[in-house]
């Protein structure tokens, strides 16, 4: 029975900027659905491709990547390595979220149109992961092909309208949840993206919703501000309570106290060792924690900002603010107060959350030697042991970036279940289209 079209899928936020200029998780979840990633998450944290054939590592620093031959725009014209290159160099220069990505590439050159060369700024072990984030995919909106089955077909005030180029259904994206629940009640095709929690009255009453859930390498995020000191830092990494995120937020949160947890199969339980009260800095003016309308910001605002009361004597009180506002830097950093925003993995490696502090400068040697042994070692345990290690370096010296929690995504649609990778990164094409 072909589905009704447009297929209708719910996101969490509205995107503004697309591939190599896509600012957060969300444009970036979006860029995927327009293209085809050189190499894509699959089962068992490993990875594919159905668009290079070879990714071949050379010395400690160059690899040699062979486009396949299979690879080609929707149009039928073939994938060129020199379009591979030309995407990775505008992802370098937009200074956008596939920027840290990108940044490990220090140059390319183009062998022939199949073959590229691409030296790495520092050796490492799995270019492939690198290459997964979708904003380093080669994309062509102005001729409307793509490496994948959709292109933008226009943008509308709440949603947002990609058209199939083969046979299948157009999406209708979404970010307006008051326009959510009647969507099943118009026979149309139904998806609800991995941060926009389900609830059951999202579906028609009696049809069965097949619903996946996925931990993903995606946390909420606690910014401290400048004026606490080192020392009251540390304490605070180790002694905030998240152990309730999950009872406030329906299990849509786990408890995290460190990033690299998000690549533990079965993470331990921190024991938070009794703790006084803090003595720190600002006790007598209120403090304000700053969140935006994220799923689950509000209530885990809410609760951090108890914890942050209980922990530190201070009062904290919880402000609403313009996300637009937050990942277009307007208003961010906020130095002189708290703040909580999901924060996400630029690709799928146990290193990668720590990648920031690597190319901000703003870490030691020590961090730095064994971030970059982590991204060297071939086997992911010692590839997670090294960037444990790099992560508590960071804890120690008083990082002002402290991991909250980690959302756990649910997928739910109405038409099966597509490959629901730890990026969150979904392909909703394998759903609705045709690939006959």
């Amino acid at each position: 029975m072909p589905l009704p079209s447009p297929c209708v899928a719910e996101i969490d936020s509205k995107p503004t900027y697309l591939h190599e200029s896509a600012r957060d998780w969300t444009e970036l979840a979006v860029t995927r659905l327009l293209v085809t990633p050189l190499f894509v998450e699959a089962e068992g944290r490993s990875t594919t491709s159905k668009l290079i054939d070879t990714c071949e590592r050379l010395t400690d620093l160059s690899w040699r990547i062979a486009v396949s031959s299979s690879a080609r725009w929707s149009d039928g014209s073939p994938l060129r390595s020199d379009e591979i290159a030309a995407q990775i160099h505008n992802a370098r220069t937009a200074k956008a979220a596939p920027l840290v990505p990108a940044l490990t590439i220090d140059r390319m050159q183009v062998l022939s149109s199949t073959e590229l060369l691409v030296h790495t700024r520092f050796p490492i072990a799995h270019l492939d992961r690198v290459l997964a984030n979708p904003g380093l995919a080669p994309h062509d909106q102005l001729s409307q092909r793509s490496t994948n089955r959709y292109v933008l077909k226009e943008a509308l005030p709440t949603s947002m309208v990609l058209r199939c180029v083969g046979r299948g259904s157009d999406i209708d994206l979404t970010w307006n949840a008051s326009d959510a629940a009647p969507i099943g009640r118009r026979n149309r095709a139904h998806i609800k993206g991995p941060t926009v929690f389900t609830s059951a009255g999202d579906f028609l009453p009696n049809e069965p919703t097949p619903t996946q859930v996925v931990p993903l390498d995606l946390l909420f995020c606690l910014f401290l501000p400048q004026w606490i000191s080192h020392d009251d830092l540390v304490q605070i990494h180790n002694h905030l309570d998240r152990s309730c995120l999950g009872d406030v937020t329906q299990n849509a949160v786990i408890p995290r106290w460190r990033m690299t947890a998000t690549w533990d199969s079965e993470p331990s339980i921190h024991r938070i060792s009794a703790a006084k009260t803090l003595e720190i800095g600002g006790r007598q003016r209120p403090h304000i924690l700053y969140y935006a309308n994220f799923p689950a910001n509000r209530e885990v605002a809410t609760y951090v900002s108890a914890a942050l009361t209980a922990l530190c004597g201070i009062n904290v009180t919880q402000t609403l603010c313009d996300y637009e506002q937050i990942i277009s830097k307007a208003i961010f950093p906020f130095f002189d107060a708290f703040f909580v925003s999901p924060v996400a993995a630029p690709w799928p490696h146990p290193a990668s959350l720590l990648s920031p502090f690597y190319f901000g400068k703003r870490s030691s040697s020590t961090f730095e030697s064994l971030f970059l042994k982590s991204l060297s070692r071939p086997d992911l345990e010692s590839a997670i042991h090294f960037a444990k290690q790099a992560e508590n370096v960071l804890v120690s010296a008083g990082s002002r970036v402290l991991p909250l929690g980690q959302i756990r995504g649910t997928l739910s649609s109405q038409i099966g279940l597509p490959y629901f990778p730890p990026s969150g990164w979904v392909d909703y094409s394998e759903v609705t289209t045709d690939r006959n």
